[in-house]
Parts: structure tokens; sequence; C-alpha cells
């Protein structure tokens, strides 16, 4: 387990369950943009998750898809591209025409928030490089230079990347993210194990109450995306998740307020 007591993440006095914004507020704004992470900060969300990827000269920047045609003008792989090719593309147009703007971050543009006291979900996204080494060192770089080790989760599909952060930082904090075609033959608490991870990261449709025993017993925390009505949050509160992740942060932060009261 990480240091719990540097890193925030096991703050026993952080809310439960941490209301955490998928992509940022991005049923408000384009995806993984600072317009999207500030409308998050603004709504409440306790925690932003982020998706990173390796430019053509392994920076790392903030998007989801492998390729960019989505939520960019242009074509091709986001890994065809520099840095600084990437950053200065539109990436919120495709939003909304307000949003023309907003442009592909770097992972330490983004970071800036965690001066005003945000939490990050950083998703490692699984084709980075196969020196998986290489990309912890990179990314405990990353976060040592914006001194916010204590305010970072890192998660991803590609548990080798998760085990090379903790072997190389144990005081770091880090999730896996469950694939039910590849990881199906274990528990949630093995495959934390065996990653050295601290947390299990699945969809509302994986979830149930055996899951959550099974990775809360050892002492692991659970947090669940996919997250979108009342009736989701409200078998989330059952089940005692410790994170609910959303497009609409402002809605999941309304809809356990008012089921806490109507508990009262």
């Amino acid at each position: 387990m990480p240091s719990q007591k540097n890193n925030r993440l096991w703050d026993a006095r952080l809310p439960k369950p941490l209301i955490i914004a998928h992509r940022g507020f991005s049923d408000q704004a384009p995806e993984n943009t600072m317009a999207a992470f500030r409308k998050a900060a603004a709504a409440g969300a306790d925690m932003i998750e982020l998706d990173v990827r390796e430019s053509s000269d392994h920076k790392f920047v903030v998007i989801h898809d492998k390729r960019i045609h989505r939520t960019t003008l242009l074509r091709g792989e986001v890994r065809s591209y520099t840095a600084s090719e990437l950053r200065r593309m539109d990436n919120g147009s495709w939003f909304a025409p307000t949003f023309a703007h907003e442009r592909v971050l770097g992972l330490s543009e983004a970071l800036a928030l965690t001066k005003k006291g945000m939490l990050f979900n950083i998703e490692i996204k699984t084709d980075v490089r196969t020196d998986v080494e290489a990309v912890a060192d990179a990314l405990l770089a990353e976060i040592a230079k914006a001194r916010c080790t204590h305010q970072v989760i890192f998660t991803s599909f590609n548990h080798k990347v998760i085990k090379a952060i903790n072997l190389r930082d144990g005081s770091a904090a880090t999730g896996i993210l469950f694939n039910p075609l590849k990881n199906f033959r274990r528990s949630p608490a093995q495959l934390i194990a065996h990653a050295h991870a601290q947390a299990f990261i699945c969809s509302k449709y994986q979830i149930n109450a055996d899951v959550v025993a099974d990775t809360h017993r050892s002492g692991y925390k659970v947090f669940v995306y996919g997250i979108s009505t009342v009736r989701d949050v409200k078998r989330m509160l059952k089940l005692g998740v410790d994170g609910l992740i959303a497009n609409d942060p402002r809605f999941v932060r309304a809809a356990v307020e008012d089921l806490a009261a109507a508990e009262t």
C-alpha cells in the first residue's frame, strides 16, 4: 500500500464516495480539455479523470483516442505527431464552435490545477511503449516536477505499466482497470495484488457486492465508471464503492446529497 501518511488519495477525511469527473465535465465541454477540467472543478468534483498518450517525441498529451480525427480537425494517430504539433490542434470545435480555442493539452498543463487542490486520475492508455519501465520513470518525473505526486492516482488497462510505477515508487497511488475478456480468471484482489496496485476500477455493469467485498476485504478501493442515473448512484452507495466516475459530476454530487438527505 502507498504511504497513507503522505498520499492524499488515502486520506480518511476525503469524502466517500469521491465524485470523479470523466475526462472532465465532458457533458458540458469537450472532453480532456482545460474547459472541461475547469467546469468539473466548478461543479464540485473531487477528482478529474483524464487520458494520456505519448506523442512521437515521447511526451505525454491528454487525449483519449488512438486516432485524432474524432476530436480534432486532422487525421492520423496521436503517436505520429510531436507534442508541439498536437498542442496547436483545435480540440474543441467538434463539440461546439465556442470551444474552438481549446487545444490538445500536455499533461503538465492539466496538472497545473493540482495547485488549486484538485486530485487527478491519470489513465495511461494501453498502447504506450513496450518499455513500461521507461514510461513509468517519465510519468513519475512529470508529476514530481509538478509537485503533485500525492494528488494523483495512475490507472490503466495495461497492468504492466501500473506494476512498473509501483516498483519504482511505493508511495505512488495506482489502480487497475478491469478487462472482462483478459482478467476474468482472477478476483479483483488478486489482480490488484499482482500489479502491486491499490484500487480496482470497473464499469457499473461489472460491479456487484462480491466484487466490493473482495476488494475491501484486502484493504483496496473500488471506483466505478459509467454513472449516469439516480438509480446508478443509489446502487453504488448501497454497495459502498469509493469513487463514482461520471461525465456529469454536478448531477452525481446532487444525487449523492439528495439520497443522503432522504435517509436522515
